[in-house]
């Protein structure tokens, strides 16, 4: 993914909407494209992150863990 592509990413999306230009290109030159295999993880929870992720291709998914004490907290999930 090159300079333009990651401008047009950044302008389509929902976080950076209302950005003028040249902010979008000054962003686009703090970003680094970072590809993912099925299954891998992107971060835990309670990990510290300082990233803002942004999917430019595919999807994620996010599980968080529920401490319920004593109590077991049973839950579904569909894809």
């Amino acid at each position: 993914m090159d300079h333009a592509e990651i401008e047009k990413v950044l302008e389509t999306s929902e976080f950076f909407k209302g950005l003028e230009k040249s902010a979008i290109e000054k962003i686009a030159g703090l970003c680094q494209v970072r590809r993912y295999e099925p299954g891998e993880y992107v971060f835990c929870q309670g990990d510290c992150e300082e990233h803002l992720y942004i999917i430019a291709e595919g999807c994620v998914l996010l599980k968080r863990s529920l401490n319920a004490g004593t109590r077991k907290m049973i839950y579904a999930e569909n894809l």
